[in-house]
């Protein structure tokens, strides 16, 4: 604890002095506008520096420190898979489901590490020659397609004739492979030596093993999937038993040389603690995700709440439909408020539909008709921006799953997904993730926008409301320096909000204080000091993100 403390007071001393002595800097050169914008785990500062320049790996290493406690702890004591040090900040990676469905091939996963390493855009506040790699998104990793398995009788509407993808070569399965005692699997195969492998699509993934050195080549880790769901195969449910296929699983994973799991909930293979005892003894610090294959903590993480994994899906798919996003923000706040999220066990309400064009491929209806069938309306790039922002301000981990060769796209929303102050806020910890403070005491129903009269729309008889929210909701997540970030979204599609936040209402903010406010999405401080914050008229699913610093922190 002593140790611990002293981190936070070096990180305290080293964020007055870079606060000082840029100060001065303004000062003496007069030429560039510098911001203090206190973002941080411990008291991030932010600069502007000539030519545009932040030291953001500065930002980083600074949050870092709020986390030193807990890796020293780590050190005097046995490491297991979900206290081995790892997932102390919330993951930012990249996983192909979302975008890609079931239709992944090695081309795919190796557009994605090109794209995290790309630095032909331009990324406000960082030097030229920055890269999604270079704000922490740090991984690509395959989801559900990479397995050899037989295939449903009507290919689950795998129809090239609405989805070209469709076309996407498959390794032939004519039946279920014998695993023994008269059981059968999906996709897992019966050894010569009595043991059980997962079986890979040969023609999508060749060389699993050379493709993850690729993406280890590229400077980044490299994520799989298993106890999979298997969408275009002849059942979800592969059979194979734990005991039987988990071991083979572990095996595979770590010759192949991946880095972190994501282990679902759709086969026979449910039980996070051995998957964590098995991957443990590989040796390897792995970043593990309990995607409804466990039970999520029932105690506070300090009490020994998330022992086997780093995150743990907290309710259901997310969907490309602001009503999917809200719907699973919401689910978040149980575990806020209770201390079971926070580093190390983060609660996460699904991966990103930012910048992700039509609908997920899917075994129901988007197989069969295409991700643009049914009356799907592709979200405004002010829903989706309001989407990653709740993501950052909830401390939830931040997996991207746009197709990095779609410009397009990709140019719709680098906006957002580079906006290093709303990052930061996401990476910071003071003791708690965030949760709403405020709300609006009327009422909405939430529903998915859809075309009219389309499948979507339940062909003129409205879209099924998936839940009743606040017309507006407001959040906070505390930062270091007596500071916090505030977010406030508006989930009224037809009608803008007049919202007013008094600072004094934030929790832990003195009344009366003056402080200093930045717009996280203009990445700009606002003039003057102040005690409150309105907007007069916030448009249909927009928000407002700002940092509130009081203004004695930064004399």
């Amino acid at each position: 604890e002593a140790v611990g403390g002293s981190f936070e007071v070096l990180a305290r001393s080293l964020d007055l002095y870079l606060a000082r002595a840029l100060r001065r800097r303004r000062c003496r050169s007069g030429a560039s506008e510098c911001a203090v914008t206190r973002l941080g785990a411990n008291s991030i500062v932010r600069r502007t520096l000539p030519g545009g320049q932040v030291a953001f790996w500065l930002l980083m290493f600074l949050s870092s420190l709020s986390c030193c406690r807990v890796v020293i702890v780590l050190l005097c004591g046995k490491a297991h898979a979900g206290n081995n040090g790892m997932a102390l900040t919330p993951p930012l990676t990249w996983r192909s489901w979302n975008q890609f469905g079931w239709y992944i091939n090695e081309d795919v996963i190796l557009r994605a590490a090109a794209g995290l390493i790309d630095t032909q855009r331009p990324i406000k506040n960082m030097p030229v020659g920055s890269s999604l790699k270079d704000l922490g998104y740090d991984e690509v990793g395959m989801d559900e397609g990479w397995t050899a398995c037989p295939a449903s009788p009507d290919m689950h509407g795998r129809d090239p004739n609405y989805d070209p993808r469709a076309n996407m070569p498959r390794q032939n399965v004519s039946k279920p492979f014998d695993i023994g005692n008269n059981r059968t699997s999906m996709f897992h195969r019966l050894n010569a030596d009595g043991t059980t492998s997962p079986v890979v699509d040969e023609l999508a993934f060749p060389d699993m093993k050379g493709l993850v050195d690729r993406i280890h080549a590229k400077g980044l880790r490299a994520g799989w999937y298993l106890n999979d769901c298997l969408s275009f195969c002849l059942s979800l449910d592969d059979g194979c038993p734990a005991e039987q296929c988990i071991p083979g699983d572990v095996k595979a994973w770590h010759e192949y040389g991946f880095d972190s799991l994501k282990i679902d909930g759709c086969s026979a293979q449910r039980d996070t603690r051995m998957w964590a005892e098995l991957i443990n003894k590989t040796g390897t610090r792995v970043r593990l995700e309990n995607c409804n294959n466990g039970p999520k903590p029932s105690k506070p993480i300090a009490e020994g709440g998330c022992p086997y994994y780093h995150q743990f899906r907290t309710g259901h798919d997310i969907v490309n439909s602001y009503d999917s996003w809200i719907g699973n923000a919401q689910e978040v706040a149980e575990y806020a408020t209770t201390g079971r999220h926070g580093p190390g066990c983060w609660a996460y309400p699904d991966m990103q539909m930012v910048g992700v064009q039509g609908q997920t491929p899917d075994e129901s209806t988007t197989g069969r008709y295409g991700p643009w069938d049914g009356g799907f309306v592709q979200p405004t790039i002010t829903e989706q921006r309001t989407h990653f922002g709740l993501w950052c301000v909830l401390s939830a981990p931040i997996t991207l799953s746009i197709d990095f060769s779609n410009e397009s796209a990709v140019d719709s929303v680098w906006h957002i997904i580079t906006n290093i102050h709303a990052l930061a806020v996401n990476q910071a910890w003071v003791g708690h993730p965030g949760t709403v403070f405020m709300q609006s005491n009327r009422s909405i129903a939430l529903r998915a926008t859809c075309v009219q009269n389309t499948t979507c729309d339940n062909h003129g008889k409205g879209a099924k409301q998936r839940l009743t929210v606040p017309s507006w909701q407001a959040w906070y997540k505390p930062l270091p320096g007596n500071a916090a970030a505030v977010f406030v979204a508006n989930h009224d599609a037809h009608s803008p909000a007049k919202v007013t936040i008094k600072f004094s209402d934030i929790p832990g903010l003195s009344a009366g204080e003056l402080c200093t406010v930045t717009n996280v999405w203009k990445q700009e401080l606002l003039v003057g000091a102040h005690t409150s914050h309105t907007e007069p008229a916030l448009a249909p699913r927009d928000s407002v993100f700002i940092t509130v610093h009081p203004r004695r922190e930064v004399q």
